[in-house]
């Protein structure tokens, strides 16, 4: 405890840019792992809430907002969202996104190459999120969170080969049955 305060133990490895290509694998939790996302049958099956629907939507149009952003694998779980993501340069960007019409080539020259990094990423998901979450409980009745939508920061693990991201690539595809498996779900 620092004047009061309690130090919080930094979860980003020290000195390292994370603004580098990657890949990421991260992981985000809900607040008080509260289960406002869907659930898990007693077959193992993933059922996303609308919710949770939202949250893999909002998830999976992160790159059209962000330059350079890779998705790779990802799954979104009862109370948490595990995913793989990764950057790629300006240049290569540019290659993979070809305007189809004069108008489009000029949108896209005039949009500004930033690169982010991880944290800016997740701040910008839990943001979305969080909002659309917040509509959805006054037009739809979602279950209302407590405190708020997610927990403060996100882990995070830097990928170092292939086998590596394999290994996290399969953790995901298996993250709902080992769910299933782990809660003793009947």
């Amino acid at each position: 405890m620092v004047d009061g305060f309690i130090k919080r133990k930094i979860m980003r490895l020290d000195k390292f840019d994370y603004s580098q290509a990657g890949p990421y694998f991260l992981t985000l939790c809900v607040f008080n792992k509260q289960n406002l996302f869907g659930f898990i049958t007693p077959q193992g099956d993933l059922e996303l809430s609308p919710a949770g629907t939202m949250v893999k939507r909002t998830w999976q149009g992160l790159p059209e907002h962000i330059p350079g952003l890779v998705i790779d694998e990802f799954i979104v779980m009862p109370d948490h969202l595990h995913a793989i993501i990764g950057f790629i340069d300006e240049r290569t960007w540019r290659a993979h996104r070809p305007a189809t019409t004069e108008s489009e080539a000029v949108e896209l020259a005039e949009i500004e190459f930033k690169v982010q990094e991880v944290s800016d990423i997740v701040r910008r998901f839990k943001n979305q999120t969080q909002r659309e979450y917040r509509r959805g409980v006054n037009l739809h009745n979602w279950k209302p969170y407590q405190g708020r939508l997610w927990q403060r920061g996100f882990w995070d693990r830097i990928i170092r080969n292939e086998k590596d991201l394999q290994a996290h690539r399969e953790y995901i595809y298996n993250n709902a049955t080992k769910w299933h498996l782990d809660h003793n779900i009947q």
